[in-house]
């Protein structure tokens, strides 16, 4: 096999994704950019900052508009979701808490959840997830466990009124 072919292959997923990138026009590039920014800058603030500090800088203020798209709900929580996959470690949190700043920056109410739960085994889980008008935008739910929410106090709550409504779904 020559070099160039060698080169050929391992480059070519990638210019994939950098050619559909260059496709998208300025205004999602940027949206992209912005987005990525957010995940690398929230995954790294939750390894060096107290979280409470970081959850005072998620809460930007709601940008005013009138009755937001939601379409605009749906793509940031896809594009949330498809970027996270090449960020390390953007756990479940680290998403939420991105989604939760581009939300409230198109303006949207979301509500960050963090809930807790056992597994069938037992096992102690955590799990964080972006609500908005009753949909989940961000954090896979997944229907076999059921999550009490906490207080941003950090005394336990209730099951979320959206993961209730899932679980009952399940049955």
């Amino acid at each position: 096999m020559r070099w160039a072919d060698l080169v050929d292959k391992i480059e070519q997923p990638h210019m994939g994704r950098i050619g559909k990138y260059l496709e998208l026009p300025a205004s999602q590039q940027r949206r992209v950019v912005k987005t990525a920014l957010l995940l690398v800058a929230f995954r790294l603030g939750l390894w060096l900052i107290p979280y409470r500090i970081l959850r005072r800088w998620a809460d930007v203020p709601k940008k005013p508009v009138p009755s937001p798209s939601p379409d605009e709900r749906t793509n940031i929580g896809r594009n949330i979701v498809s970027i996270a996959r090449f960020i390390p470690e953007a756990t479940c949190l680290t998403q939420a808490l991105a989604a939760h700043v581009l939300l409230r920056q198109e303006g949207f109410d979301p509500k960050l959840q963090i809930g807790v739960a056992r597994d069938q085994q037992g096992v102690f889980k955590a799990h964080a997830w972006i609500e908005c008008d009753g949909n989940f935008v961000v954090g896979e739910f997944n229907e076999t466990l059921r999550y009490a929410t906490m207080h941003p106090v950090g005394g336990l709550a209730h099951t979320s009124p959206a993961a209730a409504a899932a679980a009952g779904n399940s049955k």
